[in-house]
């Protein structure tokens, strides 16, 4: 996600509404555009997307270059004007999806299914890391046993 300036916007929140909400307070408090884009009483711009529109004209930029914003007129193409927009590009790889679903997702299933470890036992993120890191030491110990098999394991742990 970047601003009409090139800066990096990143998510902030998710809404109740499922819209997604972008922001980049640092850039915005520090950008020499900032007239041209942003016109609010606050430091800096927050600016929301849908899951099925993925760009926005920028009102104030085009503003203040003296042009009319045709925000709710479409191209032949069925796009928004291509001047000045705050751009997202999403286009999904469906074979890294794939890949993904096999390799990322698997060990946290299992750790939650076979394992399972549905819930954390304490409480505070230090101690929450060392408990998942804990799991994950038990089920990487649980794959090399399935990969290698318990008489080769024993051996390597020995250092026979």
């Amino acid at each position: 996600m970047y601003c009409p300036a090139g800066e990096i916007l990143r998510q902030k929140c998710i809404k109740k509404n499922g819209n997604i909400r972008y922001a980049n307070k640092n850039a915005c408090k520090h950008c020499k555009n900032r007239n041209k884009c942003y016109k609010g009483k606050g430091e800096w711009k927050e600016i929301d997307f849908t899951k099925d529109n993925l760009e926005k004209p920028c009102k104030e930029w085009l503003k203040a270059e003296g042009k009319e914003c045709n925000a709710s007129k479409h191209s032949a193409e069925g796009h928004y004007e291509k001047v000045k927009i705050v751009r997202f590009s999403l286009k999904p790889n469906r074979e890294k999806m794939a890949m993904r679903m096999c390799l990322s997702e698997h060990p946290f299933g299992t750790i939650k299914r076979a394992m399972g470890a549905t819930y954390f036992l304490l409480r505070g993120l230090r101690k929450v890391t060392g408990e998942f890191a804990l799991l994950c030491l038990g089920y990487n110990i649980e794959r090399a046993k399935n990969l290698l098999g318990f008489e080769k394991m024993m051996e390597i742990i020995a250092g026979v």
